[in-house]
């Protein structure tokens, strides 16, 4: 329900192409193939009286009225109605320009304010795009075959995708970045009433969902290894402060695989995103500084700053990790196993999170629909009802084995959704889009626009 409400606020609005609403919302969900292809490839023998020409001018920038018709080809491709009824037809396209301008308009207030993407970022939205669609079709030589019929490679396909998602992400971090400097707008609950009574057809039903407190019990390495791991993070600094590259040296030494092959590069990120000590050391650098050996609970750390742009870092590390042998693994177990006794002879989660539980896993989860649990927890809380105590659950999600302790506060089954389950998320959605529309409205009046169809 939450995927649907915000592409249709998103919609309203205008502030992306129609066509990419839905991959910009909800980026996780399967989405249909949208094949595009450029429209002289789409219509050159159905429409050769066409002439391109300038439908609007946004600023120093303009839209074209084959921009507007790849889009009504595009929504054809996924399957979504186009009017036949010339005038309807012709309100469709204004609708298109509409968007088209709003979201040209976001563009260049993002180039202004020099809004970056890390690359990495949008390499790996991506694959996770293409990956998708692979899916969707099959296998890669049906989806080749699929383009192939719209006049793409995969290759020119993939070109078109990037700078797609390069703008859709340009466009969410502007608006992201002025949510951070401004106060959202304020809606009252009849508003927030009227919008669910009008919407509340749309929602659909609710999925079965739990709620559970847990604690995650980690695999905790000797002290030796401890010692050693700080000994080796000790060296890669001193080498670092003898003026080797950075860059180099994580790629040699990092054992974070998310970061290892880009030289450690993390992006940008906020307040809130890392560890607490992680997070500490990276805002209090200067840019092009390298801090201390940094201790948390994934190992220790060295980290570099790149770049700092108002709220956001952009950083490198390197993460030198303590290893973890079997004897390590069976104490870990062990201390689990403890913790279910003492759940289930009434000791509070709370207390037991604090003496034992990983502090970077969240101690309640949920509602979360049962559907979308990992499949270690989905197995173990088949049957749970409230008040079950469930574990150890064993997770190999990363490198060393842990343990989660679950106690079920709630279980719901699928139903239609109430006002109480969606208020508090439609009221934020209200607040977005008033900001948003305030927004747009202010950068139209600072920019040169003049709509022609």
């Amino acid at each position: 329900m939450r995927n649907n409400v915000e592409i249709r606020s998103l919609r309203a609005l205008g502030i992306l192409r129609v066509l990419r609403v839905k991959r910009f919302v909800c980026w996780s969900f399967p989405a249909v193939f949208a094949l595009a292809s450029p429209l002289a490839a789409q219509e050159r023998g159905a429409e050769p009286e066409l002439v391109d020409r300038v439908v609007a001018v946004v600023g120093d920038s303009v839209i074209l009225a084959t921009d507007v018709e790849e889009n009504l080809l595009r929504l054809r491709a996924m399957q979504q109605r186009v009017p036949d009824d010339p005038e309807q037809l012709q309100q469709l396209r204004r609708e298109i320009v509409e968007n088209l301008v709003n979201e040209q308009v976001l563009l260049q207030a993002a180039v202004r304010d020099s809004i970056e993407v890390p690359e990495r970022d949008i390499e790996d939205r991506l694959e996770q795009d293409l990956a998708q669609r692979t899916r969707d079709y099959g296998s890669e030589a049906a989806l080749n075959q699929a383009l192939a019929t719209e006049g793409l490679t995969l290759a020119s396909y993939r070109d078109m995708l990037r700078n797609e998602l390069r703008r859709s992400a340009l466009v969410q971090r502007y608006i992201e970045t002025e949510r951070r400097r401004r106060t959202l707008p304020l809606v009252d609950s009849a508003e927030v009433r009227a919008a669910f009574e009008a919407q509340r057809q749309r929602f659909g039903q609710r999925p079965a969902t739990m709620t559970f407190q847990q604690v995650v019990v980690p695999t905790q390495p000797s002290d030796t290894s401890v010692a050693r791991a700080r000994a080796t993070a000790q060296e890669v600094l001193d080498q670092v402060r003898a003026g080797e590259d950075f860059a180099a040296l994580a790629r040699r030494y990092s054992e974070d695989p998310g970061s290892r092959a880009q030289g450690g590069d993390l992006g940008w990120f906020q307040r809130g995103r890392m560890v607490p000590a992680f997070e500490e050391a990276a805002f209090s650098l200067r840019p092009g500084e390298v801090s201390g050996v940094i201790e948390t609970p994934f190992g220790f750390h060295i980290l570099k700053l790149d770049r700092a742009q108002g709220s956001e870092r952009r950083a490198r590390h390197i993460l030198i990790r303590p290893s973890v042998g079997p004897e390590d693994i069976a104490r870990g177990q062990a201390v689990a196993e403890d913790v279910v006794r003492r759940a289930r002879s009434g000791e509070s989660i709370d207390s037991l999170v604090v003496q034992f539980g990983d502090e970077n896993e969240p101690a309640r989860i949920g509602p979360v629909p049962r559907d979308q649990f990992p499949a270690a927890y989905a197995e173990a809380l088949a049957g749970a009802q409230p008040g079950d105590i469930v574990g150890p659950i064993p997770l190999t999600d990363r490198d060393s084995p842990r343990w989660a302790i679950v106690r079920v506060e709630e279980v719901r089954s699928q139903g239609e959704y109430s006002f109480e389950d969606v208020r508090d998320q439609l009221r934020e959605q209200l607040r977005q889009q008033r900001f948003v529309e305030q927004l747009l409205e202010e950068l139209r009046r600072q920019t040169y626009v003049d709509v022609r169809l």
